[in-house]
Formats: C-alpha cells, structure tokens, sequence
C-alpha cells in the first residue's frame, strides 16, 4: 500500500488505496505481461511519487532500478532509463485505448518529466487514444504490379486505421527521408515495407517511440502473392489486426 494520500501532482480524488489498485490493474494488462523492465520502472515510480515530490531522475532510476554503479554510471553514455521509461509511456497510451479506458483512474507520466501523476475519472476513449502517424509503406521491389499492389494495400490499411483513430491518424506524415520527426505532433509511428517476388508478399512493420526515437515493436508477415483487390485485403486485414494486437485494442 502506498504511503502517502496522493502523488505529487495527482488528482486530490485519488487516495493511496485507488493509486495502488489501479497499479495492480495496469501491471495485470497485456500490455505490460512478461515486460519485467517495464514493470520495474513503473513500480519504483510510482512508490517514490508517493513518498517524495522531488528526487526522481534518470541517474537515481538507473542505481535504483538497473543496478548502475554510483561510481561509473553516465546517463549520457547509458541511455536505458530514457528507453525503458519512453516504453512505459507507450504501454500506457495502448492500455488505457483499450482495456483501461473505463478505468475510475489513470497513471501518467508526462514526456520530460519521471514523476507520474494520477488522474480521476475516466476519459473520452477519444482521447486517450495514442495519436498515430501512419508513414504508407514503402515498396522495396522495382517493378510496376509490386509497386501498384502496394499502392492498392496502402490505401486499404490507410482505411482500416482511419476507422480505429479518426482525426488522431497524422496519414503520409513525412514526404521526406525515415527519421525525420512529423509535421503534427504525434505519439508513435507506423511504418514498413513490402518485398515481392512470383510466390511470396512479405511485409515488414515497425512501431516507434517518437518522443525518444525507440523501436518499440516490429514483425514480419508472409503471404502467398495473388495481384488481386483481395489479396490486398486480407493482406491489410493482417497488417491492422497485428497492430492492434500491440496496442492492446484487440
């Protein structure tokens, strides 16, 4: 049980048993199942907002947490606590998309900051809904069925995503090269490829942390090639089923 009423910045509603179960909720989700980093982080987080307002920063994090050496850690050289934290970030935004967001309460750790903050009452699923950018896949075959089928698989995903996040899909974020950030703000970025040859579509897709440029998921997807409008579509019909396994929306 934590030990103080409420955390530094929380929502005066919330006192220190509704903190800790909605702790115990979120540590039980899928998102955060076998991420035992991402566990450790939360955990000690929260138990130190509880019991100080000031204090939490990446160096102690690293003692405390990743067992650094006091004597030989260099935050800049080691960068595990921005990682780990900028994953828990995420993991949030997909938990409470989904099966937290009709939860009586919510953690959040703003970006700049490691102190979390509880918030009361629950919020439109609307809003709390990760803002995605969609980069279009990119085809990496040359010839022209593989780039038009790509089109033609771009424009179904593009569809199905629209249908999960409305006005908070960012669609062609960037026309210019990977790594550069997008024009809106946005929480993460989706993004791939597709490589084709007589027998076989295989797809490659990616999941980024923007805020701290991190590699948060990544799979591959094979596929028997068909150049049809229904190829494309189960095809997309994957695409979008593996995200949202991610994000915790299935």
């Amino acid at each position: 049980m934590l030990s103080l009423v409420q955390l530094n910045g929380t929502d005066p509603a919330c006192n220190s048993a509704e903190i800790e179960a909605e702790l115990q909720r979120v540590l039980a989700s899928t998102q955060f199942a076998r991420a035992y980093r991402c566990i450790a982080v939360l955990r000690y987080l929260v138990a130190q907002a509880a019991g100080c307002a000031h204090g939490i920063n990446e160096y102690a994090i690293g003692i405390a947490v990743f067992g650094r050496s006091a004597s030989s850690y260099n935050t800049g050289d080691d960068p595990i606590v921005r990682v780990q934290v900028g994953r828990v970030r995420a993991k949030l935004a997909a938990y409470y998309a989904a099966a937290g967001c009709h939860n009586p309460a919510r953690i959040v750790i703003p970006v700049g900051s490691y102190l979390p903050r509880i918030e009361a009452c629950a919020v439109q699923r609307a809003v709390l809904l990760p803002r995605l950018a969609f980069r279009p896949l990119a085809c990496l075959s040359q010839d022209v069925p593989a780039q038009s089928f790509t089109l033609g698989l771009n424009e179904e995903l593009g569809y199905r995503l629209h249908r999960d996040f409305g006005e908070r899909l960012v669609a062609n974020p960037l026309d210019g090269a990977p790594g550069e950030r997008p024009a809106r703000p946005c929480d993460i970025l989706f993004e791939g490829s597709v490589r084709m040859d007589d027998l076989l579509i295989r797809t490659s897709l990616r999941l980024r942390d923007l805020a701290h440029g991190t590699l948060l998921w990544s799979e591959q997807l094979d596929h028997v090639y068909e150049a049809s409008i229904a190829c494309q579509e189960r095809l997309a019909d994957a695409c979008h089923a593996a995200l949202r396994l991610q994000l915790g929306l299935l």
